[in-house]
């Protein structure tokens, strides 16, 4: 055998190696449900979903693994492949496509994303009908699932004001302890994050979804409380509450819990759907 075949044995061998390697930790890293998986992801990837998406996706598996966009892809495939189960009332699907296109128009610029009109309606049409099929899927065991997650369901409101001095952030704690200064003009003057543009308010949300991990500091405070400046990776900031609400059980937190039963879903799915194409 010659030198330059059993390099290139020796380099086959090793990408086979490699990949039996991917493959591996894929199948030892695959998510688990601490909620229910009903339906089935095994049962719902039917072997003409398989077959559907080694078709689209096998030719360029390779170039969404390198650029890390695989998973992203294949988890709105799936949101996709689930909307073409929902059906409902055509003029109700009419007015809640015209309602989300009107307030995304309002929010965005036409010419800072690459779809047309079209595609922006169909692409909410996914999103409503997943929703739908989630609801469907899981609306039952909503209120189960609910007490399971209550106390990280809170919602706060804050105001938060960055910076990177230390003794400009004592000051200027003094300044609105004082008085002379309110937390949203000091914010504005002085805040180095984007929330400055808001006066630092960060709109009432889950306590879970507080940014910094702020949120074990906002059970500790009572509204307008204001907190001492305090360490936030390289910097500094001052918190003051606004509001904390307990939370409840409506519909609000119902689309909230369904997202997130739907996206543990999905990422079983998807990463049955990743080996496949592997």
């Amino acid at each position: 055998m010659s030198a330059r075949c059993s390099s290139e044995m020796t380099c086959a061998k090793g990408a086979i190696k490699g990949w039996t390697t991917i493959i591996s930790c894929m199948r030892d890293s695959k998510p688990q449900l601490e909620t229910p998986i009903d339906p089935d992801p095994q049962l719902w990837l039917t072997p003409e979903r398989r077959a559907l998406s080694r078709s689209q996706f096998s030719s360029c598996a390779f170039l969404l693994r390198q650029s890390c966009l695989i998973q992203s892809m294949l988890a709105y495939w799936v949101r996709w492949q689930v909307s073409l189960e929902v059906d409902w009332p055509p003029e109700d699907e009419e007015d809640f496509i015209n309602l989300h296109l009107e307030n995304w128009t309002k929010k965005n610029q036409r010419n800072n994303i690459c779809l047309c009109e079209d595609e922006l309606r169909a692409k909410f049409r996914i999103e409503a009908a997943a929703a739908r099929w989630s609801r469907k899927a899981w609306g039952h065991r909503l209120e189960s699932y609910y007490l399971k997650r209550k106390s990280s369901l809170d919602r706060a409101s804050c105001r938060i004001l960055r910076l990177t001095d230390k003794n400009l952030a004592m000051e200027i704690y003094h300044r609105i302890k004082a008085g002379e200064i309110s937390f949203e003009d000091a914010a504005r003057q002085f805040g180095i994050g984007s929330e400055s543009l808001t006066g630092g308010l960060f709109p009432l949300q889950p306590l879970e979804r507080i940014p910094f991990g702020l949120a074990p500091l906002l059970e500790r405070l009572v509204p307008g409380q204001l907190s001492m400046p305090l360490r936030l990776n390289s910097g500094f900031c001052l918190v003051q509450l606004v509001a904390l609400e307990p939370s409840k059980l409506d519909i609000q937190t119902e689309e909230l819990l369904l997202e997130d039963l739907f996206q543990h879903w999905v990422k079983v799915v998807v990463s049955e759907l990743e080996t496949d194409l592997i």
